[in-house]
């Protein structure tokens, strides 16, 4: 199973109104997940805990483009409900700011930090591999292949 939410919102309070908060119940509704990706790419205000909890993937993918990605609190959400070593993090574009600002161990959390990231499930469904690709030159070549992962 696979799981992206685009833009959805986490955050019901710093001021915001209750409904702010369309991950919790929609989670509540999907289940767990194989795959996910991170809801407004990985920001703060967005993958609460309930979120991880509920979804509880195997592998996350991150759709980062600017220097503000993950919100230090959602890479704490990940590291912490979900123990890191039963989720493995890919994102497209981790800027050299943030991985300076969080340092190295936020660095260790992931299993690649920058290219395409795709998803490559085998006939059957039963198992999936995530396969990073280097796009930073005009033929797409494959950098790492992970996996074999099982579905549930």
């Amino acid at each position: 199973d696979y799981f992206t939410g685009g833009d959805n919102t986490g955050m019901s309070d710093y001021g915001n109104p209750e409904w702010f908060d369309v991950e919790t119940p929609m989670t509540e509704f999907v289940g767990a997940v194989e795959v996910s990706t991170l809801n407004h790419h990985g920001n703060r205000d967005a993958t609460n805990s309930q979120f991880v909890k509920n979804l509880s993937p195997r592998v996350v993918v991150q759709q980062t483009w600017c220097s503000d990605h993950p919100g230090m609190e959602v890479f704490y959400r990940l590291a912490h409900l979900n123990k890191l070593d039963s989720c493995d993090l890919f994102a497209t574009n981790i800027h050299e700011e943030t991985k300076v600002a969080f340092g190295p161990w936020f660095v260790k959390g992931y299993e690649s930090m920058s290219g395409h990231v795709l998803i490559r499930v085998l006939p059957g469904g039963k198992e999936f591999y995530v396969i990073t690709l280097d796009d930073e030159t005009v033929e797409i070549t494959v950098k790492e292949v992970f996996g074999p992962y099982q579905s549930k």
